[in-house]
This record gives C-alpha cells, sequence and structure tokens, in this order.
C-alpha cells in the first residue's frame, strides 16, 4: 500500500522547531559562549531549514506526494529557488511569459518551481485543470492576494471561501446575468462608440476625419489622425459597470483615475511579507483608495435610500445590482449579514474587476483586428447579412441585443481567439488544497497545503490543443474549420479564460456582450490600421495589457457620418 504524502507546511513547522532546539542546545557546547549566541545561531539554522528542508524533504526523501519535473533553464539558484527570477518577471510585467518559458524548459505540461522554501506545481495539463477547477475545487491561495483584502476589508469576495463565498457570490451572479442589465449595458457601450456628443463617439470621428482625403494604407509617424484606443475602453467599460451598479452614467474620469492608480501597487505588495511595515506607503495608497470607495458607496447608499423614502424609486423588483445588495445588507441572514464594509469592499471589487479586463481585452481585439483587416471586414459583412442591417444603418440603431450578438458566429470565434491568445488574467488562479490531490492524467499527488499555479497564458497557446498557438485563427472555433467539429471540441476542453467552476468569472456573459458590441459599433463606421506603437509588448499587470499603440481611423464607405 503506498505511503500518504504528508502535508509539507506542518513538517516543514517540526522541522525548523527540532533545528532551532538542536542548535540552541549544542552551540554553547562545541562552540562555547552565552545564551545570546545560542539564541542567534538558533535563529540562523531555523531559517536556514525552513529554506532547504521542503525541498529536501519533497525531492530526496519523497515525503510530499509526487516531485515534478523542473525547468532545466538558468536561474534555479541555491537557497532561494527561482525567486530572484520570479521578482524580476514581476518588475517587468512579463509573469505569464515567464511560465511559457518555464513550461518549454520543463518539457512536460505539469512541473513544479522552488521559490525560496515553497513548492509551486504548475498544472497545464487539461484534463488535470478541469479536475482541479471544476471537480475539486481547492481554495484560493489568498496569500498571493492578500493586499486586495488591505484596501477595505479582508473578507472580499475574492478572498473568501465556504458558504460566505458561496452565498455572496450568489447574489451578485444574479443581477450580473439578468437578461434587462444585459440589454442595457449593450446599449451602453452603442451609445458610447456610435452616439451623439460621446467622448469615444467624438475621438473616433476626429481622428477619422483627419486622415479623410488620405490614400488608403498611407501610415505616417505624426499624430494627425491617430487614436489610441485604451484610455477610451477603460472610461466606456468603467461607465457599463457603474451603470450596472447604480443606474447612473458614470459622473466623472475621478473612479477611474482613483483605481488607475493605486492598484497596480497591489502586485508588487503581494510579494513583500508585512507589508503594512515593509511597504507602508504602498500600503497607505491601497488604504486611501478603500477609503475613497466607502465614501462612493455610502453616497449611492444613502441617494438610493432616499428615493426608496420618497417614492421616486421602487426597490421590488430590483433594477440595478445596488438594489440587491441593499436588500441582502438589511436582511440579519443574508449574504453580507449586516456588514457594510464588506459590502464596500465588493462594491469597489465589482468596479475594478468589471472593466479593466475587458477594457484590455478590447484593446487587444483592436490591435488584432488591425493587423487583419480581413478580419474587419468579414465581421461587417456577417453583421449586415445576419442581422439585415443596410450600411447607412446608425451605429445606435444597430439591432444589437444579446439574442442577436449570438447569432453572429464568426464574431464569437474572433472573440474566443483573441481572449484564448490574450486571457485577461494571463498568470491564472492560484489554489492551495486543504486535502490531498490525485491527478487524473497520471495519478499524480498533491497533498494538501501544496501551492498549486493554473496559467492560463500557458494553458491557451499549448500546441496540441491549439496548433499553430501564437497565430490568429478565428477559424479553430468554426465546425467548418480546418479541424471540423473534433477541432472545435479540442479548443474547447483547454478554453479557461474566464476560469472554470464554481468560482468562475461571474461576469463572463456581461464581458462577452460589451467586447462584442464595441467591436461591432467602431468596425461598422471605420477601418482601423496600426500607425505607431509596433512591436507592441505584453503588459502582464494584474491583467495582460499592451504597451501602448495608436491606430489611423478612417470611416467606412458607405457608413453613416456622423458630426464632429
Amino acid at each position: 500500500m503506498a505511503r500518504a504524502p504528508l502535508p509539507p507546511r506542518p513538517v516543514a513547522a517540526v522541522a525548523v522547531a527540532a533545528s532551532a532546539a538542536l542548535a540552541a542546545a549544542a552551540t554553547p557546547i562545541v562552540f562555547g559562549g552565552g545564551w545570546r549566541v545560542a539564541a542567534v545561531a538558533s535563529v540562523l539554522v531555523a531559517a536556514f531549514t525552513a529554506v532547504t528542508w521542503p525541498r529536501f524533504a519533497t525531492d530526496v526523501l519523497g515525503l510530499h506526494g509526487t516531485s515534478f519535473p523542473t525547468p532545466t533553464s538558468r536561474g534555479d539558484w541555491p537557497l532561494l529557488g527561482r525567486l530572484v527570477e520570479m521578482a524580476a518577471a514581476v518588475k517587468d510585467y512579463r509573469v505569464c511569459l515567464l511560465f511559457a518559458d518555464w513550461r518549454v524548459a520543463a518539457g512536460v505540461p505539469n512541473w513544479q518551481v522552488w521559490t525560496g522554501g515553497t513548492r509551486r506545481v504548475f498544472i497545464t495539463n487539461p484534463v488535470d485543470v478541469r479536475y482541479v477547477l471544476a471537480r475539486a475545487n481547492p481554495p484560493r491561495d489568498t496569500s498571493l492576494l492578500a493586499a486586495i483584502g488591505l484596501v477595505i476589508s479582508p473578507q472580499v469576495l475574492l478572498l473568501t471561501s465556504g458558504d460566505i463565498h458561496t452565498r455572496t457570490r450568489r447574489l451578485v451572479q444574479t443581477p450580473l446575468n439578468a437578461d434587462f442589465l444585459l440589454a442595457s449595458s449593450v446599449r451602453v457601450v452603442l451609445a458610447e462608440v456610435g452616439g451623439r456628443g460621446g467622448r469615444f463617439t467624438n475621438a473616433l470621428a476626429t481622428a477619422a476625419a483627419a486622415t479623410a482625403g488620405k490614400a488608403p494604407g498611407s501610415v505616417d509617424s505624426s499624430a494627425e489622425g491617430t487614436l489610441c484606443m485604451s484610455r477610451l475602453f477603460e472610461r466606456m467599460t468603467l461607465s457599463v459597470i457603474h451603470q450596472a451598479m447604480v443606474s447612473e452614467p458614470l459622473p466623472s474620469d475621478e473612479i477611474l483615475d482613483a483605481l488607475n492608480s493605486a492598484l497596480p501597487m497591489a502586485m508588487p505588495v503581494q510579494l513583500v511579507p508585512a507589508p503594512e511595515f515593509f511597504a507602508p506607503r504602498a500600503t497607505a495608497r491601497l488604504r486611501a483608495l478603500g477609503d475613497y470607495f466607502i465614501a462612493s458607496f455610502e453616497s449611492h447608499e444613502t441617494a438610493r435610500r432616499a428615493a426608496y423614502a420618497n417614492g421616486s424609486r421602487d426597490p421590488v423588483p430590483p433594477q440595478d445590482i445596488l438594489d440587491v445588495l441593499l436588500a441582502d445588507v438589511d436582511d440579519p441572514q443574508g449574504a453580507y449579514r449586516g456588514d457594510r464594509r464588506r459590502l464596500a469592499a465588493d462594491y469597489m471589487l465589482l468596479l475594478s474587476a468589471g472593466y479593466d479586463t475587458t477594457a484590455h481585452s478590447l484593446d487587444w481585439a483592436i490591435l488584432t483586428l488591425c493587423r487583419h483587416p480581413e478580419t474587419q471586414d468579414r465581421i461587417v459583412s456577417e453583421v449586415a447579412e445576419v442581422l439585415g442591417c443596410p450600411r447607412d444603418t446608425p451605429v445606435v440603431d444597430l439591432p444589437l441585443t444579446p439574442s442577436s450578438l449570438d447569432r453572429l458566429t464568426y464574431l464569437q470565434a474572433v472573440w474566443k481567439e483573441i481572449t484564448r491568445l490574450f486571457p485577461a488574467t494571463a498568470g491564472g488562479p492560484s489554489r492551495r488544497p486543504a486535502t490531498t490531490l490525485t491527478l487524473p492524467s497520471d495519478g499524480s499527488i498533491i497533498p494538501a497545503g501544496t501551492a498549486i499555479k493554473l496559467p492560463q497564458y500557458v494553458v491557451l497557446h499549448d500546441e496540441v490543443a491549439y496548433p499553430d498557438a501564437y497565430a490568429f485563427r478565428p477559424e479553430r472555433w468554426l465546425p467548418s474549420g480546418p479541424g471540423g467539429v473534433a477541432g472545435v471540441k479540442t479548443a474547447d476542453a483547454s478554453y479557461f479564460p474566464f476560469g472554470l467552476g464554481p468560482v468562475a468569472c461571474p461576469g463572463r456573459r456581461l464581458s462577452q456582450l460589451e467586447w462584442k458590441a464595441a467591436i461591432v459599433g467602431i468596425l461598422w463606421a471605420y477601418q482601423l490600421q496600426v500607425a505607431t506603437g509596433e512591436p507592441v509588448r505584453a503588459l502582464d499587470l494584474f491583467t495582460l495589457r499592451p504597451s501602448r499603440y495608436e491606430v489611423r481611423v478612417t470611416r467606412r464607405e458607405g457608413s453613416p457620418r456622423l458630426p464632429v
């Protein structure tokens, strides 16, 4: 009978304690000196054991389940393991690319690396990924996300588990996927990119007017007629989720500026032990951001309750997410159990997670479509043919709804391919199981307490599931494509840019519809090509985003004209 694996953390704790005690007892005998010398020796030996014992116990003694292959590339330092390499990747915003390099160097889909005394098992075999996320569903490794809890509350939805997580997630997921909210979000997007007076509309029209009369395909290095859409996409997607939250348009860029200025600090802070002590300035910025959103939530709550009281708004049925949240927090048995601080934390989480992932995915989409003008034309043709739209139909009058967007099969394939190539959370989820896991692909055993990483970027660029994986091939998602029905099934089996299982992204449907409506609205009126910024670099900063680039905007022939 095989020996059950031992959990690494308790065993390491025993080893550290034993080595420290031995050092304290032996030092006066061997080297002389008093209790101070013994104490220093005890601390040094304990630190050395904490770093070296887990690797020895796992790879040599075999106490902690399967010892996976390790990358053969340089960068595995004595004692530190790949901690220096990992820190450099964080600094350079290329963490997901480092994971891809490790996958190549390891030569197998599942591998391990050591960062100090911590073993991290990377799982990219699609069968094992689905098992871990959809079936086993071990707890998140909250140690890597603890910085998010510094902002307002450690009980923010992303850091909770068990019943509190399940109930809260179910509460917010219901309105996020309500038909009325999805339909209204599509209309908000169309108004942003094609409505009169909108910032995005004006930016597109101004850029197109500057290029009018120039030869098709001509690109110069001047800023005339070029446009960087990154900020416009961020404002648009934040406006959509803000409207879904509180039924109000985004009042200004203040919220966007607050999120953009402080949230990136959370990534380096997560690598610092005791950040309140070792990274006080970054911690203070995160907490100042939290105070801002607590005040914002309280303001919206006060206004909404006043509307309930004066009869200008009926809380039943709920008309947005705020109605749902306030009804719950008033219920002592609700998901929040009256905890308004936790509610404010989730208010901020929904806003922040609901805007930048979709915005950066759209940014990648525009870049990719600029490189593939034939795809731009095919999307426009599909909209015209499937939805029966004359070419002079104004963008805001396009008959786009959740159901009509679902009928655009080529657009769906383009969306899946771009979210595959550039998954928003490219690093992927981190888990730390509470019980032993046995991987179905080969029976490998991972004991409780082991750090597990499921890197989305690596899985979504696997050459077995996605032949020519780094190429833009939307046809791979069509039954009529080169792989046929079998190819689509294989591709789907490895597709998880929004996660899998019980904690998959609750806003996937909303994000998908925003993305599709924005792409259709922009391409319906304009043709795009990259003007400046190539080669564009991928930046892994919480979400995967492209470095700055600008596009040349040209009015599409036959499209409706909008005043600048």
